[in-house]
């Protein structure tokens, strides 16, 4: 068969969307995106209280800046 036997479905490009190089080029990316933004999600709502802020030390931090 030449081109000129040859049926239009095959002449004729496939979308972008029907080649599977192209999911795996925009899809590894994204999931690492996604995966990212959960992550920094779940550190935000889940980190520890490095200090107890309490009277006492509330007292000594303005002691402090008065002697500034």
């Amino acid at each position: 068969m030449d081109q000129k036997n040859k049926p239009v479905d095959s002449l004729t490009p496939k979308p972008w969307y029907k080649y599977r190089m192209t999911w795996l080029a925009f899809g590894l990316p994204a999931t690492a995106v996604i995966a990212s933004i959960i992550t920094l999600v779940i550190a935000v709502n889940n980190a520890p209280i490095v200090i107890k802020q309490s009277e006492s030390f509330k007292q000594k931090l303005v002691a402090k800046t008065k002697d500034n």
